[in-house]
């Protein structure tokens, strides 16, 4: 499903929540930022989910070169982010 899709009946359950037709039913400013502060605070975009992972990606990526610059060098181990860990090399892992 499009994330045009998702978004669309996403807005369309927020509607019968709010028991209104279209947004144009919400005559009060009050009414109004409710509702779309309902829709800001519970739709998650694929992209919004994605960002979330973005830290975690570049960290797992710095500790993966910290490994390959410690078997580069014929290290036995390495540091990252104050710890230390043994190198296991690929045949290793899968013997």
């Amino acid at each position: 499903m499009s994330s045009h899709n998702e978004y669309r009946q996403f807005f369309m359950k927020a509607m019968e929540k709010f028991n209104i037709n279209s947004p144009s039913d919400l005559h009060s400013d009050d009414q109004k930022k409710k509702f779309f502060n309902y829709i800001d605070k519970n739709w998650k975009s694929t992209s919004e989910e994605a960002e979330v992972y973005v830290d975690e990606i570049a960290e797992a990526n710095a500790f993966l070169k910290a490994r390959a610059v410690a078997i580069w060098e014929g290290n036995d181990e390495f540091e990252f982010n104050g710890k230390v860990y043994p190198v296991i090399k690929v045949a290793e892992e899968t013997e």
